[in-house]
């Protein structure tokens, strides 16, 4: 059966959430939770340029014991080459296709236009899969449920979130064929 859970890769590679008071699993700690994942029928992980050491995790991870679908998020700076950016990812996390490309930054989106061609490039050569962009605020999400080369939302969604307008919000992208990636469901770890 296919899951639809994604697992979050941040805590592999930094001191990541609020409530973490243990800080980075080892690195056979990663391992044994990479693996409980894919007993559970996890199939895909979300990862980012920016979550210190996690995608060295993964590699070695893959290397051994087959690869995962992967999401990942990636910040652009001037003088970035993407596509050798991207052909780098790929081969680090030993796959043949990112599932999912995010910009890490809905401001990428306004202040490098370009963007969307490269990301358009990015698909047609096959590297990836789907595009999209990760955001925070409802206004971010109005804008980008209206760009074409957008397949994925990734969004923070959680139980203090008001419903009543990000709802509407996600039920008008599902409309639209949008992919909707809810994340900090459990406000990293806060309602526990």
């Amino acid at each position: 059966m296919k899951s639809k859970f994604i697992l979050g890769t941040a805590q592999f590679g930094l001191n990541y959430g609020i409530n973490n008071v243990v800080g980075k699993p080892s690195v056979n700690e990663s391992f044994s939770i990479l693996s409980q994942a894919q007993k559970s029928g996890i199939q895909t992980l979300d990862t980012a340029d920016a979550y210190g050491s996690a995608c060295d995790i993964i590699s070695t991870y893959h290397e051994n014991n087959g690869a995962f679908k992967v999401v990942t998020k990636f910040t652009y700076h001037d003088g970035l080459d993407i596509v050798a950016h991207i052909k780098s990812t790929l081969d680090k996390l030993r796959i043949d296709k990112i599932d999912t490309l995010l910009l890490h930054r809905y401001s990428d989106i306004l202040n490098y236009p370009f963007l969307e061609n490269v990301i358009k490039e990015l698909k047609t050569k096959g590297y990836i899969k789907d595009a999209g962009v990760s955001i925070y605020l409802n206004d971010e999400f109005k804008h980008v449920i209206g760009l074409d080369f957008v397949d994925t939302i990734q969004l923070p969604f959680n139980l203090l979130d008001n419903f009543s307008k990000k709802g509407e919000l996600i039920q008008l992208a599902k409309s639209k064929n949008k992919n909707i990636h809810a994340r900090s469901i459990y406000l990293q770890g806060l309602f526990f």
